[in-house]
């Protein structure tokens, strides 16, 4: 199907939607330091009210963000069997705990099992739907920005905090980058009759087979794009550990001040519950 091969489309982690929305508007040091006390804040939550809680406050940012909700959700496609696959075994071989549901052979569904497969479900749409809004709602400039202020603490540590963020910076902008040559190797091998179109949809195994021909191609355009990066970098005349400007300037507003108050108080109401 032509859907198989159109990776890009399931990406939404590094990819920028310009718009005009409150999230849009606020700081990037405010929206990844506000992302990083939720994310980890939801990490630590283990029940189904809080998490479900949770889960609600989420949706209102996405909401807030003005990104499609179903288009924030893709970011899970690629990856769906796999995850299915991690909350199945889950759900079955937990350690035995609370009222047990269901038992057959070493198989057994308790309410611990499920409870804890219930939450760890919704943490990890949590987590994607929260890192697609930041990246979707921030340019890749202001992310590495962002990530320069809230680490520059640690420059008194001696920590190459610009480096860091510079490569985390390009790490997360070549997500899609490396979608995009994957849909295009894959649409090239199916002309030539490879069998990636022959692997049954539902056979994980199979399909894990069918693709293992696109490594080593892919490894090869990564190095070539590497290669490339370092030259356009050296041209440039980037020299590591040196003190540089930005184009843009950000001063923290009243609505970046309103925007981390509530994101501390959502998370204090969240632990509390």
């Amino acid at each position: 199907m032509t859907e198989d091969f159109e990776l890009l489309r399931y990406i939404t982690i590094g990819q920028y939607l310009p718009g005009h929305s409150i999230a849009h508007r606020l700081d990037p040091a405010v929206k990844l330091f506000s992302a990083i006390i939720l994310i980890l804040t939801i990490a630590f939550l283990s029940n189904y009210l809080a998490n479900a809680l949770a889960f609600a406050i989420v949706l209102g940012l996405v909401a807030l963000s003005g990104v499609p909700i179903g288009y924030s959700l893709s970011g899970l496609r690629p990856a769906l069997w796999f995850i299915i696959a991690l909350l199945l075994l889950e759900l079955l071989f937990s350690p035995v705990k609370g009222t047990v549901l269901w038992h057959y052979a070493v198989l057994h569904v308790s309410t611990y099992s499920l409870r804890l497969t219930v939450t760890s479900l919704l943490r990890l749409i949590d987590f994607i739907l929260l890192i697609s809004v930041f990246t979707l709602t921030t340019r890749t400039n202001d992310v590495t920005r962002a990530m320069e202020r809230i680490s520059s603490p640690l420059q008194y540590l001696k920590v190459p905090t610009r480096e860091l963020a510079l490569i985390m910076t390009i790490a997360l902008r070549f997500v899609p980058t490396f979608a995009l040559e994957m849909e295009r190797i894959m649409k090239a091998q199916a002309s030539r009759g490879g069998g990636l179109t022959q692997a049954p949809k539902w056979n994980i195994v199979a399909q894990a087979r069918a693709r293992l021909p696109l490594i080593i191609p892919l490894f090869l355009i990564a190095l070539r794009r590497a290669e490339d990066l370092v030259i356009a970098m050296e041209s440039r005349g980037y020299v590591p550990n040196q003190e540089r400007t930005a184009y843009r300037q950000y001063h923290l507003v009243l609505r970046d001040w309103v925007a981390l108050g509530i994101a501390v108080v959502l998370c204090v109401g969240l632990i509390v519950v």
